[in-house]
C-alpha cells in the first residue's frame, strides 16, 4: 500500500446545503450506505452536471488521508475531476480546489 497524490474541485455539503440543493433525501441515503450514484444522479438531473462522487475527509494521524490542502478535514465534499467541474454552481456554492495524497 502507499499513498498516491489525488487532485478534485468541488464544495462542502452537509445537511441544510443538501436541502438548499433539494437533495436532502439523497445525500442521506450517501451518509448511510455510503452510496454516492444516487447523490450523483439527482443532482445530474436537476442541475445538469454529474458529480464524480461524494467524500468524507476524516482527519486522521496516519489515516487514509494525508497532506490536504484547499479543502477542510472532517467535512464532506462533493468532488468532481479537476477538468470537469462545472463553472457555475447553483444557490451561491464556492467551487474549491483540492490536493493530498490517499492510501491505495
Amino acid at each position: 500500500m502507499h499513498y498516491s497524490p489525488q487532485k478534485a474541485s468541488g464544495f462542502k455539503i452537509d445537511e441544510e446545503v443538501a436541502e438548499g440543493l433539494g437533495l436532502l433525501k439523497e445525500y442521506k441515503v450517501w451518509k448511510d450506505d455510503w452510496d454516492y450514484d444516487t447523490f450523483c444522479d439527482a443532482f445530474e438531473e436537476k442541475y445538469k452536471s454529474k458529480p464524480d462522487e461524494l467524500k468524507e475527509f476524516e482527519y486522521q494521524r496516519g489515516g487514509y488521508i494525508q497532506g490536504l490542502e484547499g479543502f477542510e478535514y472532517d467535512a464532506d465534499y462533493v468532488l468532481w475531476s479537476w477538468s470537469d467541474a462545472p463553472s457555475e454552481l447553483p444557490n451561491d456554492l464556492l467551487m474549491e480546489e483540492a490536493t493530498w495524497a490517499e492510501l491505495g
